[in-house]
């Protein structure tokens, strides 16, 4: 007669995060572990303003700079319960929606004059015009601005959902939100960017009245 044992169940160890060690040394203030997780997290932090605020913006690097000093500050606040690249980025993305917010509010007085004076220089050109290209360029900010103006939750939950293609638990896990809660946030998001887009010349094919 054959007995079989019975394999004992086997843990499985998440992996590690190769970040979460240098993260807890800069929390610590240690300068050199500072430095080297700012190293290693400056490609994410300027791929997600590449993708918020456009790779040529003048700011960028600005930008970049405020994300790397929120991010350092932060780590206190860090649970370690997701990557520390996520957590990078979910402070990057606040940081780039208080810069949006701030150039909105600059640039809102002087937008639709800027804008004329655009079309009429690009329509007396010969040749090929670089009106479609502009008017991409214009639909673009267009909706930078109106993810600026939502409310801070629904903007940062938007904007991990679509933009970083986070899921609703890994959004729940990094800004520590209810996956219902997180669910209506995008719900709430996305029929107020429709509305709106709706309204928006810039966004539609209507012609502004002449």
């Amino acid at each position: 007669m054959l007995v079989y044992a019975h394999a004992s169940p086997v843990a499985v160890t998440p992996p590690v995060d190769p970040l979460a060690i240098l993260a807890r040394a800069a929390n610590r203030a240690e300068s050199q572990a500072t430095r080297e997780l700012l190293l290693r997290l400056s490609p994410h932090v300027l791929g997600v303003l590449g993708t918020l605020l456009g790779r040529g913006d003048p700011d960028i690097d600005d930008i970049a700079q405020e994300s790397m000093v929120a991010i350092v500050r932060a780590l206190g606040t860090f649970r370690f319960e997701s990557s520390v690249v996520h957590f990078a980025r979910c402070v990057t993305i606040r940081q780039a929606h208080i810069a949006l917010r701030h150039r909105r509010a600059q640039r809102r007085s002087s937008a639709a004059t800027t804008l004329r004076d655009d079309l009429d220089e690009t329509v007396e050109r010969e040749g090929p015009s670089p009106l479609g290209a502009m008017m991409a360029a214009e639909r673009m900010q267009a909706l930078r601005d109106m993810v600026a103006e939502l409310p801070e939750e629904q903007a940062e939950t938007l904007t991990l959902r679509v933009l970083l293609g986070c899921s609703i638990e890994e959004i729940a896990d990094l800004t520590s939100t209810p996956v219902n809660t997180v669910r209506s946030r995008l719900r709430a998001a996305k029929s107020a960017l429709r509305d709106r887009i709706a309204q928006d010349d810039r966004l539609t094919d209507r012609e502004g009245d002449s």
